[in-house]
């Protein structure tokens, strides 16, 4: 037990001590503001980048080809080494390459969920960042070096890469389930699946004429906030939350039949709660609506 709680206290440390450098902020900063606001013109590119068309962000899920290929290559080169296998070099560097051009198109989606990360996550996500340069470097001057014949310098030059990627695994994981990067801000939300009256903080439950056309109001039900408003007659609920990076979408702007988040300008259509444009990759929580009494009532309904 006095192991694991050493091994724990020891990761906490390493990770604060990351997390707490300010001074990466004047290396990180010059090179994020760019990316952020190349992606905040281009909605195709950025909803592309974020995993938009697929339901989640694209980068943990590409990261698994290089590191997958690169542990293969690990074993192989050992079995090359203690001379088992010799007749595998081939195949061997093939799956080095494999792994290193899979890097640096992981590197592309990475960088954009970056973009939108501040304070520790961002000096983490930095520090990850140019580790897995290293690492990339490493692997691509094994490769050369395994192409002019030195073979032992270059599984010397890969086996360094491979330890730098355990650590930089490490950053990675820390990025996703300690501080919450590319997480949906929505996910532990249970669906309201009875009818619930809606209500304002400071007036009570919410009454149909209290609902403008085109105006955006952040309101809660059973506590949980939702963004309500009329549009073209009708009265439409989703959740209020970003799932991107959990700002009200309340305080944002409505365009035709779709609500653009104020913060990062995903856009999520009032009807179903779906995401029309990224960077966020998962819909927003859809309510029916009703009047009963002349309050207002919601309830959750599929997206």
């Amino acid at each position: 037990m006095a192991s694991v709680e050493q091994a724990q206290a020891a990761e906490a440390t390493l990770l604060h001590a990351i997390a707490d450098q300010g001074w990466v902020d004047r290396l990180a900063d010059p090179i994020q503001k760019p990316v952020y606001n190349l992606l905040k013109r281009f909605d195709a590119l950025r909803s592309a980048l974020d995993g938009t068309w697929l339901g989640h962000p694209v980068h943990p899920a590409i990261v698994t080809v290089p590191v997958g290929s690169w542990a293969a290559g690990m074993i192989l080169d050992l079995l090359d080494v203690t001379g088992r296998n010799r007749t595998l070099r081939p195949t061997t560097d093939a799956v080095h390459t494999i792994g290193l051009v899979s890097a640096l198109a992981a590197a592309v989606f990475g960088m954009s969920d970056w973009s939108y990360t501040q304070g520790a996550a961002k000096r983490v996500g930095f520090i990850h960042a140019l580790t897995n340069v290293t690492i990339s470097g490493f692997y691509g001057a094994s490769l050369l070096a395994r192409a002019r014949g030195a073979r032992g310098t270059g599984v010397a030059l890969s086996t360094a890469g491979f330890g730098l990627l355990l650590f930089s695994s490490w950053l990675g994981g820390e990025l996703s389930y300690h501080y919450g990067v590319g997480v949906s801000r929505t996910a532990f939300e249970e669906p309201q699946a009875d009818w619930s009256p809606v209500e304002d903080g400071q007036h009570g439950p919410v009454q149909e004429g209290a609902v403008s056309e085109g105006v955006l109001r952040r309101v809660q039900v059973n506590g949980r906030p939702i963004l309500l408003t009329r549009h073209e007659g009708q009265l439409r609920a989703i959740g209020d939350t970003c799932t991107h990076m959990g700002c009200s979408l309340s305080a944002g702007t409505l365009e035709g039949d779709q609500v653009r988040c104020p913060c990062h300008g995903s856009r999520f259509r009032l009807t179903d709660g779906l995401v029309m444009a990224g960077p966020a990759s998962v819909a927003e929580p859809a309510y029916a609506v009703r009047v009963q009494d002349g309050r207002v009532e919601v309830r959750h309904a599929a997206n």
